[in-house]
Formats: C-alpha cells, sequence, structure tokens
C-alpha cells in the first residue's frame, strides 16, 4: 500500500494489507472469530470488489475505515483510476488462458487535474500512455489499465512476438455522466494472438442516467 501513496505516514504502517498489481487492495481478516476490521484507504476512490459499493477518502490523507466480512471471506477492493481485466476461475490455467476478458474500469473521484495538485500518486502514472493521457484530459477524470498474457511455457523470454499485451484507457466527464474507453494492442503474438476477447465492461463511479454505446449503437 506504500506505494500507493508514498507520502502517507499511515501507508507506511499498513501492515496486514497489501496491493496486487496497480489496482486491487487485499485487506485479509487476521483475528480469529471476527468479522470486523479496520483497513487503511489512501485518499480517492475504492469499490468492493463483491458489490461494486464505493468507498471515497477525501483529502490529502488516508484514514482507517471499518468494515464487516463475512466469515470465510475477505476484502478486497479495485482502486479509483484504474482498469483491470478480469477472467473467469478454473481449476487449470489453460482453462482459463483464453476466456472472455471483463473489464473493471473503476473511475476515480477527483479529475487528472485535481489530482496533480494535490501531488496523488495515480495508477500507472510511470507509464506514458497512461501519463499522456492524463495531462491531456486535465478536466476529466482518467483511468488506465494493462491486459498481459505472456508466451509459451518453453520460450526463454517474453517478447512482443509471443506475447499478447494491449493498454486500456477510460477518459469521462468530472460528472461522470459521458465517456469513452479506448484500446491500444502493443503486442500480439504467441499461442493467445487473435483468440482474446473482450466479454463485459463494468464501469464503477458512474452518474445516473447514464447510457452505454459501443461502436455507434446504443447498448
Amino acid at each position: 500500500l506504500f506505494f500507493a501513496a508514498p507520502a502517507d505516514a499511515g501507508a507506511r504502517q499498513a501492515e496486514q494489507q497489501w496491493m496486487v498489481g496497480e489496482g486491487l487492495l487485499v485487506s485479509p481478516v487476521i483475528t480469529p472469530d471476527t468479522t470486523f476490521i479496520t483497513p487503511y484507504f489512501t485518499p480517492g476512490a475504492w469499490y468492493s470488489a463483491w458489490d461494486y459499493s464505493p468507498l471515497v477518502v477525501e483529502g490529502t490523507a488516508g484514514q482507517a475505515v471499518e468494515l464487516q466480512v463475512p466469515l470465510g471471506e475477505m476484502a478486497v477492493h479495485y482502486r479509483g483510476g484504474t482498469i483491470v481485466p478480469l477472467q473467469q476461475y478454473a481449476p487449470v490455467t489453460r482453462d482459463v488462458r483464453y476466456s472472455p476478458v471483463t473489464l473493471v474500469v473503476a473511475l476515480p473521484s477527483s479529475t487528472a487535474g485535481e489530482e496533480a495538485a494535490a501531488r496523488v500518486v495515480a495508477p500507472y502514472a510511470a507509464q506514458e500512455f497512461c501519463r499522456s493521457s492524463r495531462e491531456q484530459n486535465v478536466d476529466h477524470m482518467v483511468a488506465c489499465g494493462v491486459l498481459f498474457m505472456d508466451g509459451e511455457d518453453d520460450v526463454p523470454a517474453v517478447t512482443a512476438d509471443n506475447s499478447v499485451q494491449a493498454q486500456f484507457v477510460a477518459v469521462a466527464a468530472a460528472d461522470a455522466r459521458s465517456g469513452g474507453i479506448s484500446s491500444s494492442v502493443v503486442a500480439n503474438g504467441g499461442e493467445a494472438a487473435g483468440k482474446l476477447r473482450v466479454g463485459a465492461v463494468h464501469v464503477l463511479g458512474v452518474g445516473g442516467g447514464a447510457a452505454v454505446w459501443v461502436d455507434g449503437a446504443e447498448v
């Protein structure tokens, strides 16, 4: 969690949570016979991975928030500003490898310009495709994500010729009532080339009454 907010002292002390990549925060229950935890959240929007319910931490400092977690489960949250690609569960990796992809677009709680002014370290800020999108859309909310499928098992190194890599950017108006999602294929090689398809898109944090259009047609 420290890497999501290096200047946040509370994030440095959150030793019982961890980030998975740029977009997922895992907060396990480590105390026996309890259904309440108090995980730490850095500033911005977070969304429950189970029911998409939002949690927004205002201001420039994070805070601990009490959550109820049923026995046998754990708290998992999408970080606002990220696009997370998901695939269906299967006991064997090869069975899920080419299954349809669901994109979870977690919109941030503020515009790119507001985040920059608050010195928020945005997700994928170090990658050019996201940094340039944020610079070009300072008055909009921006979310970024990456899909990566590695090459065959017997290749010595992952390259553009034996892997699939795609970059996603979502740009939404400040009121989250309009926007769009774009993708760029960086590599399309190996066994997965031409086989992966986006089967669904879930956009979290949209305003009420928003309509969805795909290739010029409302859906």
